[in-house]
Order: C-alpha cells, then structure tokens, then sequence
C-alpha cells in the first residue's frame, strides 16, 4: 500500500504537538488529519478508512482513554497510539487493556514515532485484510 493512502489522526489538544507530529509523517508521505477534539476524530474514523490515530491521554472536551474506547467501539481496524506527558503505569495498564496498539511518553524522538507508526499500520491493515478474507470466504 502507497503512503499516500494510508491515513493517520492527530489528536492533541496542542497545536504545536499537532503540527510537529503533522510535518514528522506528512514526511514520509501519509495522508495526516489533526484535531484538538475527539468527537471530531471519532466522526473521522466512522466516515474515513483510518489505520491509525496518535492520541493525547489529557485532553479537556475527551479525554483519550474515553476516546480510546469510543474508537474501538466503532472503527475497531483503527489502531490507535496514546502520546502523555504524564506517564503512570496505572494510565499505561488501562490504555493497553482497552485495546491501545502502544503508549509512548513525551518527549519522543521522530525515530520512535516513525517506528511505531508503520508498526500499527502494518497491524491494522493485516487485521482488514484478514477480516476481509473471511467476509469473502463466508460470501463464497
């Protein structure tokens, strides 16, 4: 799959986190959405094909263990990366038992992003792929 087909959320109530992440992927070709609000981001997913969505635990409309979980509800081939800047076992623990693909802590390296970027979209498209064979095989 093309870069330019794989579409990304940015969601971080700051701009300047949303800008920088923005430039970091836009770099290497994927198509980037940002928002500053998860009902906005939750719509997305419903209306787009979302691989994948960088979430801020500290948000004040959402939070992003809400938004998390109200993703998975409806676009569940989303992947979906908590970003904090107040790291906590306890807030880790609860994002990965609510399906989270990876929590990563700020300050993070272009690098580390990057990585974990290709990471959950390999996973989210295999995950649709694979679901899509068995949708076919039951049509067949």
């Amino acid at each position: 799959m093309d870069n330019k087909e794989i579409k990304i959320i940015i969601l971080d109530d700051e701009e300047s986190i949303r800008d920088i992440l923005k430039r970091s992927l836009e770099k290497e070709g994927f198509t980037i959405m940002t928002s500053c609000d998860g009902n906005e981001a939750i719509e997305l997913c419903i209306h787009e094909r979302i691989q994948l969505v960088f979430s801020d635990i500290l948000m004040p409309i959402m939070d992003g263990i809400v938004f998390l979980e109200k993703v998975k509800d409806t676009s569940p081939f989303t992947e979906v990366i908590m970003i904090t800047g107040q790291s906590s076992l306890r807030k880790m623990a609860a994002c990965m038992r609510k399906g989270a693909f990876a929590y990563i802590e700020k300050p993070f390296s272009a690098k580390d992003l990057l990585f974990l970027a290709k990471k959950a979209v390999e996973h989210s498209i295999l995950r649709q792929e694979l679901m899509d064979k068995v949708l076919k095989g039951r049509r067949d």
